[in-house]
C-alpha cells in the first residue's frame, strides 16, 4: 500500500503515525511519504528561548479531559515529559491598550461562566459589558416591534426559545458556575426564578378563573340585507 500525507504539522504527523500503527497491526506493507514545504516539521508548534524564557510560539497545551491526545503521547512514549499546569500560576493575560489585562476568572473556552469577575474586569469597557448584557433583551424587543412582519408563529417560537434559556442559566448559576458559593448571587438567582415562577402560576391560575361570557348567536339577516 502506498500512502502520501501532505503536511508535516501535528495533524499530518499524527495521521502518518497512526497509518504506521495500523499497518503493523494488520501486517500490511506500507510505503509512506510525508510532504512538507518547510525545512522543519511540527507546523505551528514552535518552542523558542528568549532572554532565558521558554516561549511557545504556537499551541502550548491540550485538554487532558480529551483522551485522544494523551493516548497519543502514551503510544509515543513521551507521557513522562508532559508538564501539568500549576494552579498557582493559572492566569491568562490579554495585551490591550498598552498593558496586560488578566482574563476574568471563570472563562472557559472564551465563554464567561462567572458573573462577578466578568463585571469587575478591566478588559471590557462599561459600555461593552452593558451591550453584551442587553443583547437578549434587544432581541426580544426588536422581535416584538417586528411581530407583524415576522408573523406570530416565528415571534412565539423566538420568545419561547428565550424562555428556555432560563432553566439552563439557573442550573448553571447554582451548580456549575464559579460564583455558586456567593450568597448574593444565589439570592438574585432564587429571586429571579421565583418571580418567573410566580408570573407563570399567575398566568395559569388567571386563565382558569376567567368567567365564561355567554355569546349570543345572531341569526343571519334575510331578505335584501342578506346580500351584503
Amino acid at each position: 500500500m502506498k500512502l502520501v500525507v501532505v503536511g508535516g504539522g501535528i495533524t499530518g504527523l499524527a495521521a502518518a503515525h497512526r497509518a504506521v500503527e495500523l499497518a503493523r497491526e494488520r501486517q500490511t506493507p506500507l510505503a509512506l511519504t510525508l510532504i512538507e514545504a518547510r525545512e522543519r516539521l511540527g507546523g505551528t508548534i514552535v518552542s523558542e528561548r528568549v532572554d532565558g524564557f521558554l516561549v511557545e510560539a504556537g499551541p502550548d497545551s491540550f485538554l487532558s479531559e480529551k483522551p485522544w491526545a494523551l493516548a497519543l503521547c502514551r503510544r509515543l512514549g513521551v507521557e513522562d515529559r508532559l508538564v501539568r499546569t500549576d494552579d498557582r500560576f493559572r492566569k491568562v493575560f490579554v495585551w490591550h491598550g498598552g498593558r496586560l489585562h488578566p482574563l476574568p476568572d471563570g472563562f472557559q473556552l472564551l465563554a464567561p461562566t462567572a458573573m462577578r469577575p466578568f463585571v469587575t474586569s478591566s478588559l471590557f469597557s462599561p459600555f461593552g459589558k452593558l451591550r453584551m448584557a442587553l443583547d437578549l433583551v434587544l432581541l426580544l424587543v426588536a422581535s416584538s416591534l417586528l411581530r407583524h412582519r415576522i408573523g406570530p408563529r416565528a415571534w412565539r417560537w423566538l420568545h419561547w426559545a428565550a424562555y428556555l434559556c432560563w432553566p439552563a442559566a439557573v442550573a448553571h448559576a447554582i451548580g456549575t458556575g464559579t460564583d455558586r458559593h456567593s450568597g448574593w448571587l444565589l439570592t438574585v438567582v432564587v429571586a429571579c426564578a421565583g418571580a418567573v415562577g410566580a408570573a407563570g402560576i399567575w398566568r395559569l391560575v388567571g386563565r382558569s378563573f376567567e368567567p365564561d361570557i355567554p355569546v349570543a348567536r345572531v341569526p343571519p339577516p334575510t331578505g335584501l340585507a342578506g346580500l351584503w
